[in-house]
């Protein structure tokens, strides 16, 4: 209990990387799912982290791609429908 008194003023951040949902490159149902399922109001931002720019190069083949694909605002609408703030992080 005395740990939560603690953290009440504090704000908590999830970083998720590498989760491996992509399809071609882009998030799928998987990857949104994820973040979606780890989302909430007690959380305050959500970042998707080690997103390759458009005519970058990713990490690894796990590394999906920013673009104007749809898909990116089902991710960012899936974290803040389930009450944290959605953050992208590129590559550069």
């Amino acid at each position: 209990m005395h740990d939560i008194a603690i953290l009440s003023d504090k704000l908590v951040f999830f970083l998720g990387v590498y989760t491996g949902f992509i399809t071609d490159g882009l998030p799928d149902a998987r990857f949104v799912d994820f973040y979606r399922q780890r989302s909430s109001s007690h959380l305050h931002c959500a970042i998707v982290g080690n997103v390759a720019v458009p005519g970058g190069y990713g990490s690894n083949e796990s590394t999906p791609v920013r673009s104007g694909d749809p898909c990116w605002k089902n991710v960012a609408s899936a974290i803040g429908n389930s009450g944290s703030l959605p953050e992208l992080r590129q590559l550069v």
